[in-house]
């Protein structure tokens, strides 16, 4: 049965997500997107090296598809994705999903046979129950683990399922 990814997208929104991407592994097409900026871009990532001195890496988001969490045959101990740089918090489902934290930017990632599904969120926390009181949407996760559970049990498993 074929996947229909953009409603799929729509379910993780209505989960607590607020950007979703999904991307073709054949084409590098976008699937399904929740909005028209929530794709594989290409970015810079500023750091600075041991000297004080900073230092921009291009990102390729396409690339860190590609790589799914590994460099050279070697765990990668960051992805990114949405402009983001999070560390990897877990590899699961026998390395096809990413569970990824920095502060309370959480990315959970699955790579299914046809296509790549990545989801945004914020946990909630201290500052996300101020914005909530401020009148800002209130965190959905209280946790990166709790929001792969979540899609997980909601969505993922159902296309893993289909896989088979």
């Amino acid at each position: 049965m074929a996947v229909n990814w953009v409603e799929k997208v729509g379910e993780a929104m209505k989960l607590g997500f607020s950007k979703v991407c999904v991307i073709d592994r054949a084409s590098y097409g976008c699937l399904g997107a929740s909005d028209a900026t929530h794709i594989a871009t290409l970015w810079e990532f500023a750091t600075t090296d041991p000297d004080g001195n900073e230092v921009k890496e291009t990102i390729n988001e396409n690339q860190e598809l590609l790589e799914w969490g590994q460099k050279e045959g070697k765990p990668k101990k960051t992805f990114s994705f949405f402009g983001k740089r999070l560390n990897i918090l877990q590899r699961l489902e026998d390395g096809k999903a990413l569970v990824c934290l920095k502060g309370k930017d959480v990315i959970v990632a699955y790579q299914f046979k046809a296509a790549w599904f990545v989801a945004y969120a914020e946990i909630a926390g201290a500052a996300a129950t101020a914005d909530a009181a401020a009148g800002a949407p209130k965190a959905s996760f209280g946790s990166a683990p709790a929001a792969f559970s979540k899609i997980m049990k909601e969505i993922w498993e159902e296309i893993a399922e289909d896989e088979e």
